[in-house]
């Protein structure tokens, strides 16, 4: 029998044949249990992360779409509130000239009543003033013709 001494880190004989196989078997085993499932959930994933993408992006393209459509409603409500405003002022307006002629011919109606008024009072005071100086022109000739006055 003969010793045979070897240094090196590996030898190269039948076990290694049996560790290669048991290797590749290993490797069968792992693929068929492990890595296909893992490879098959990330492929689903990717699958589903893509699909959300193409979701959000459609959202986000409607969203988009809605916010023109309400901008575009927004300033037709705009020109539409305007148009009234301009309605309903010109009618204000209209309204408020009308009552405002209607004021000034009753101020008209009510000034000439005033006046007439005056004038009949200034009138009769006219005669009573007229009747009291006859009155007082009488007594004070009445008084200078009899001397008392002196």
């Amino acid at each position: 029998m003969q010793i045979i001494s070897a240094t090196a880190l590996m030898s190269i004989n039948e076990t290694i044949i049996i560790q290669a196989i048991s290797f590749l078997v290993f490797m069968l085993i792992m693929n068929k249990i492990m890595f296909k499932p893992i490879r098959q959930s990330i492929a689903e994933r990717e699958t589903y992360i893509e699909k959300i993408k193409n979701e959000i992006t459609e959202s986000e393209k409607e969203i988009y779409n809605i916010t023109i459509s309400l901008k575009e409603k927004e300033q037709e409500m705009k020109r539409s509130a305007s148009r009234l405003n301009e309605k309903f002022m010109g009618n204000a307006y209209k309204e408020a000239d009308i009552i405002f002629k209607k004021a000034q011919k009753d101020i008209t109606v009510i000034k000439q009543k005033a006046y007439e008024e005056i004038y009949a009072k200034l009138a009769a005071c006219r005669k009573d003033v007229e009747a009291e100086a006859k009155k007082i022109a009488l007594l004070i000739t009445g008084n200078l013709l009899s001397g008392k006055l002196a």
